[in-house]
């Protein structure tokens, strides 16, 4: 018996093999989402000692930024450094439009009538129908689905992709230092970006915005150039031959890193506590 085709929104690009460890990936910073906002509606964040893990989890946060820089530059890249013709912005751009535009609008929809989204008809409700809302006051990005000011993020992020990937391929060609050492650049102008604008007092819309987060898509980005460059001789490196056989260093690094950002830096247990300037800054690095 033949086995069925795999849905086209499984299937990656041509060139590229699909990652199915990443989906896994995905699921566990969907559920680190859902569980830090969960604990703190129910006070567990701030009432539970282990509540100073939990309300960490925002993490999530970051690993679908990272992903999203992994996954989607990724093909850019492949067709670029293995000489194949370059992705098809037309394609690339329905593919994200099928797989978040539906769905979210469905989900914020039934939302706002049953049970009902807090100061959601009240306000520009068509603003988080246009993934908007982040652009304006800071007020308005609890309007309609709160946890989806970083979808509206990785809108932009998908827009300014394939400018991002030209641009940065006439400059760096196969050339995989300098590809790296201009997502190194782009990374430091965001990280400067929101030094400056925490030092003058923070509260600024552009906090919320790609400009402040492009570092952590660029560390996808970085690792996407990383996998194709050293695909089939990951042995050929000592820091990939070393993840390779010894998979728990990474994740012991990243588990000391997270007992750090949950114990040592202060960081308030409330998604609306204020933040010292030494918080905001280490728990975003």
């Amino acid at each position: 018996r033949m086995a069925a085709a795999p849905s086209p929104a499984l299937t990656p690009p041509p060139g590229n093999p699909r990652f199915p460890l990443l989906d896994s990936m995905r699921a566990i910073a969907a559920f680190a989402i859902v569980f830090t906002h969960t604990a703190s509606v129910t006070n567990f964040n701030s009432d539970n000692y282990f509540g100073q893990f939990t309300a960490r989890l925002n993490i999530g946060v970051a690993l679908f930024f990272l992903l999203s820089g992994f996954l989607l530059y990724r093909p850019f890249v492949a067709a670029r450094y293995e000489g194949r013709p370059r992705v098809r912005v037309r394609d690339y751009t329905r593919r994200r439009v099928l797989r978040i535009v539906p769905a979210y609008w469905v989900a914020l929809t039934l939302l706002a009538l049953w049970p009902g989204l807090i100061a959601f008809w009240d306000g520009p409700w068509w603003r988080s129908y246009l993934f908007t809302q982040i652009y304006y006051d800071e007020l308005v990005i609890s309007q309609g689905i709160f946890p989806a000011w970083t979808l509206s993020i990785e809108v932009t992020f998908y827009l300014a992709l394939p400018l991002l990937a030209i641009a940065i391929g006439r400059f760096a060609g196969r050339r995989v230092k300098v590809e790296l050492a201009l997502l190194g650049v782009l990374a430091a102008a965001s990280l400067v970006l929101r030094f400056a604008l925490q030092g003058a007092g923070g509260g600024y819309v552009l906090q919320n915005t790609i400009l402040a987060y492009l570092d952590w898509f660029s560390v996808g980005m970085a690792l996407a150039v990383v996998s194709v460059a050293a695909w089939g001789r990951e042995t050929d490196s000592r820091v990939l031959r070393t993840i390779v056989e010894r998979p728990w260093v990474p994740w012991l690094l990243a588990a000391i890193g997270f007992w750090i950002v949950s114990t040592q830096l202060g960081l308030s247990r409330t998604f609306f506590g204020l933040y010292s300037d030494r918080a905001y800054h280490g728990e975003h690095l």
